[in-house]
Formats: structure tokens, C-alpha cells, sequence
């Protein structure tokens, strides 16, 4: 109900500004003296109705918008000057990793053993190897958070392990052991945005907790876990209240560890909210819930569960026996993940990916150099912009609205126009961070756009087509704003809502103006 009611909050206003816009360039061509007109393009002139709003004034604003093809730029202001991108970072995440890993790359999970199975005992170690792969998850299978796990246990049932002496050993060398970006707010890093970040990985890095109102009002919550695992504690001190108040409740989990909290109040008339806390050392958690499963179907683990550190020796797979091997979907279906969802955690790890193979190494920083590569060789100029991390996250990323239009100018231009612009969310896209936007407007069928959302930033890039079906490529920056998110979501939808109602000849005619 809340939600609904939420997006005709937004419709409504958009649909005011739209007709007030319209009215003010209606009234002001008619009204100027013949002394005082000047001539400007009409898209300046209808963009000047928006931009002169007072949260726009105090705000700094940047948008280019160009033809992709002849390069004609419609409209530019601040267009070269470096702005937060928030989200916006992956649309530059995902086009490098398009042009240097292409739209079939796939990732591959492998389990080793260095010993032997005979009569029912696998006498030796189980390895995990990670390659980063993001989509070992219920993503991808149905909802099934523990469907790729389940399918390794039914594969070592089939060949007949009932036992097995050794360890499980978790393999997530190849990204390092920096899980989480410097720069990250301590303050984001309980919350599923900020999962750490690991060659071996497991449902997006985090817990899911299905929460609904105890049996009666001042006893706790119910809280059930997916999966269901001992690899974390919980203090759960998140109340159940009387029906007609309201549901208000925040969680934590204390650095460097699994130690998880809730806490506020459910009312009573609640059904079941679903909410995600990430986990602390993803490998790790692999590796118990997988040996978990084990123990479940029937299969004892007799060794412990171990990580293979930075300072140990790597394993010799290549003298192993290969069990299993999980094959991921392509890059192309993993980066609408990125695009669409805004899955911060799938973005860094393919930043992360395209370090180790481009360079060897899977850092932050070879991450940021693999993309740099790509940038410079497109002609966006590195040294006049600065790249933190892959998702945006990071307060210390800042790129231009033409630096990122030559970016989309690059895809749309390009071999991978496809697969790069089906990423992008659209106003139907279901879950997509365009849902409710766009609404009542010429724009609403005709737009694919990234949002981007940190604090006091407001971003949106992509494309748009005109009245005649031309296609434009624009970025709309806004940051240092006070007003609220749903009034600069309104005039970004307002802008974009005027390219799509003209022909692009009509939108650079010349109109007078003062």
C-alpha cells in the first residue's frame, strides 16, 4: 500500500511540472519585446523551465546529450566537469568488461580432491576453487538460494562418498584478501550494498532473514534464516508491537566477525518482511554451508573447514582429481544484474575479475586499471577523471556527464550495442530501478536509463529516442542537493520527458528567447 501510494506521489508532481514548464515557454516566447529576444535552441529554452527550479539552482547540475552517430551535441552544461556518479560508475563497469571479456565469458567453480574414493570413503581434502564468480546464489535457479550447492552434494552422492576423512578447503586466492574497498562507509558495510567481496562467494555474500511479528505484543520477532547455518550468531531484540503502530527496526553485524543483531519493533499486522545482512569472510561461508549440506544428505566430513590464506602455498591442481565443476551464465546476462538490479556486489566483482585476467591479479586496483585501459583506448582522457571502485559505492569516483556519454557513445557505436544497451533498466523492467518513472510522460516507453543513488547524489545516464524515433544519448548529473530525492527524480523525468516529445530537428530549431 505504502508503495503505491508512493509512486503516484511521484506521477503527480512530474505531470505538474511538465504542464508548468510548458506554460512558462508558452508565455514567455509570446510576451518578450522585439528589442529583447535573442535566439536559442528549443531545447535550451524548454530545459531553461526546469533548470531554473530553486532545488536545482542550489544543486550542482551537469548534463551532455548527443546523436550517437553524427556526434551532434543537443545540449551541454557543465559537461566536462567532474561530478559523484553513484551508480552510474557501473555503466563504465560494465562496458569494459563487454570490450575486454566479451558477452560469453563464463566463470567456473571447480571442486578438487588430492585423494582417493574407494568403498564409499574419499580418503584426502575437498577444494572449493573460486574465480569470483557472483551467481552462486538462487539468482539464477528459481530462488533456490542453496540449488548450486545441493546440485555438488548430489554429485559426490553419485560417486558414492558417504565419507570423507579430510578438510574442505576454501580456495578464494585469486582476488586477494581485501574484501571490502577502503573508501566504503563503515557505517554501509552491514547492509547487502556493501558484501564483501571474494573469489569464492555464495548468495550475493549475504544472510537472507524472513522477519514477521512474534505470537503476541512484547515478545520478539520471528526471524528465519536462508540458508540455515551455524555460521553466524544472532541477538534478536526486534519487538513485536501492537497492530497499528509502526514497523521500524535496523540490524548490525559487528565488524570482522558473524555476530548479527536486530533490533525496533514489527507491528503485529505485519505479514513477513524479507531484509539481507552481509557475512563476514564469504569463502568461509561457502565452505560451512556447503559442508552443512553435506552432513544433511547423509555424507560426514570428518577434517575442519579451512581457508587457504595469502601467505600458504597454493594448491597443485593440476596433480588433482576434478569432481565438479560449475559452469556461471554469460557475462551478458550477469551484467543486467549489474545494469538493471544495481547489484552493487556482482559490479565489484567483475571489476575485480577483469584485474586478474587482464594483469594477474584480481585487486581493486588492477580492477580500476583494466578499466582505465579501457577508457583511454575509447579516447576518455584518465587523467581527468578519478575511478574507485566498480559500483559507484565509493565517494571517491568522479567522472563527467561527457565522459560518460562517450562511454555510451562507444557501446551504442560498437559490437556490443546489444548486449550492453539490453542491460539497462526500462520503465517495465520488473524489479528495474526505472520502475514508476517516466509515468504519464512521452518518455515512458522510449527510455534506457542507469539511476544512480548515493548520498546528496542523483544520477541518470543512458538513452532516449525522440518523436520520431531517433535515438539520443544523455547523462544527467546532480549532486550537492537538499531537496528531496523524489523532487530531482521528477525534474531528471522532466528533462528527458521533453526530448522524447520532439523530433530532434524541432528540439535544435532555433526559438527566440531572452
Amino acid at each position: 500500500m505504502n508503495s503505491t501510494r508512493m509512486m503516484k506521489g511521484i506521477h503527480r508532481p512530474l505531470a505538474v511540472l511538465v504542464a508548468a514548464a510548458s506554460l512558462l515557454v508558452s508565455c514567455s516566447t509570446r510576451h518578450l519585446a522585439p528589442g529583447n529576444q535573442s535566439r536559442t535552441s528549443l531545447v535550451e529554452h524548454l530545459f531553461s523551465g526546469y533548470l531554473n527550479h530553486p532545488a536545482l539552482q542550489i544543486a550542482d547540475v551537469g548534463i551532455f546529450i548527443q546523436e550517437p552517430e553524427s556526434r551532434r551535441i543537443l545540449y551541454r552544461r557543465n559537461a566536462h566537469k567532474l561530478f559523484l556518479p553513484a551508480s552510474n560508475q557501473k555503466l563504465i563497469t560494465t562496458a569494459a568488461a563487454l570490450y575486454h571479456l566479451g558477452p560469453e565469458y563464463r566463470y567456473q567453480t571447480k571442486v578438487y580432491t588430492d585423494g582417493t574414493i574407494a568403498e564409499g570413503v574419499l580418503r584426502g581434502n575437498l577444494y572449493l576453487r573460486g574465480s569470483g564468480d557472483p551467481t552462486l546464489s538462487g539468482r539464477f535457479h528459481s530462488g533456490n538460494v542453496t540449488g548450486d550447492l545441493e546440485a555438488w552434494t548430489d554429485s559426490l552422492q553419485g560417486l558414492g562418498v558417504k565419507v570423507i576423512t579430510g578438510d574442505i578447503v576454501a580456495d578464494a586466492h585469486m582476488f586477494g584478501d581485501q574484501r571490502i574497498h577502503d573508501s566504503w562507509a563503515a557505517g554501509d558495510l552491514s547492509y547487502w550494498y556493501a558484501a564483501q567481496i571474494s573469489a569464492l562467494s555464495f548468495n550475493d555474500n549475504c544472510l537472507n532473514v524472513h522477519i514477521s511479528p512474534g505470537d503476541s505484543i512484547g515478545t520478539p520477532a520471528r526471524l528465519v534464516y536462508e540458508p540455515n547455518t551455524d555460521y553466524i550468531t544472532m541477538v534478536n531484540n526486534l519487538l513485536t508491537v501492537h497492530p497499528d503502530s509502526v514497523t521500524s527496526y535496523d540490524y548490525h553485524r559487528h565488524p570482522a566477525t558473524n555476530q548479527m543483531r536486530f533490533s525496533g519493533q514489527i507491528a503485529q499486522s505485519e505479514t513477513v518482511l524479507e531484509d539481507w545482512i552481509t557475512v563476514h569472510n564469504p569463502a568461509m561461508y561457502t565452505a560451512t554451508v556447503f559442508s552443512e549440506l553435506l552432513s544433511t544428505s547423509g555424507i560426514t566430513v570428518e577434517g575442519v573447514i579451512r581457508e587457504i590464506g595469502d601467505s600458504d602455498s597454493l594448491p597443485r591442481y593440476n596433480a588433482m582429481r576434478r569432481l565438479i565443476m560449475y559452469e556461471s551464465p554469460p557475462l551478458s546476462e550477469i551484467i543486467s544484474v549489474i545494469n538493471q538490479r544495481s547489484q552493487n556486489f556482482y559490479a565489484e566483482q567483475v571489476l575485480k575479475t577483469m584485474g586478474y585476467e587482464l594483469y594477474g591479479h584480481g585487486t581493486f586496483e588492477h580492477g580500476v586499471r583494466a578499466v582505465e585501459s579501457y577508457l583511454s583506448g575509447v579516447g576518455v582522457g584518465v587523467d581527468n577523471m578519478n575511478i574507485a571502485d566498480g559500483s559507484g559505492l565509493s565517494r571517491r569516483n568522479l567522472i563527467s556527464p561527457y565522459q560518460i556519454v562517450a562511454v555510451l557513445r562507444d557501446m551504442y557505436t560498437g559490437k556490443y550495442q546489444k548486449e550492453y544497451f539490453a542491460s539497462f533498466p526500462r520503465t517495465h523492467t520488473e524489479g528495474g530501478t526505472l520502475t514508476g518513472r517516466f509515468r504519464g510522460t512521452a518518455a515512458a516507453d522510449h527510455v534506457a536509463a542507469k539511476t544512480g543513488y548515493i548520498g546528496f547524489v542523483r544520477t541518470l545516464s543512458g538513452y532516449v529516442r525522440t518523436e520520431d524515433g531517433q535515438p539520443l544519448l544523455f547523462s544527467i548529473m546532480v549532486n550537492d542537493y537538499t531537496a528531496s530525492t523524489g523532487l530531482i527524480n521528477d525534474l531528471q523525468d522532466s528533462l528527458i520527458a521533453v526530448l522524447a516529445s520532439h523530433t530532434t530537428e524541432e528540439l535544435l530549431a532555433q526559438v527566440k528567447g531572452r
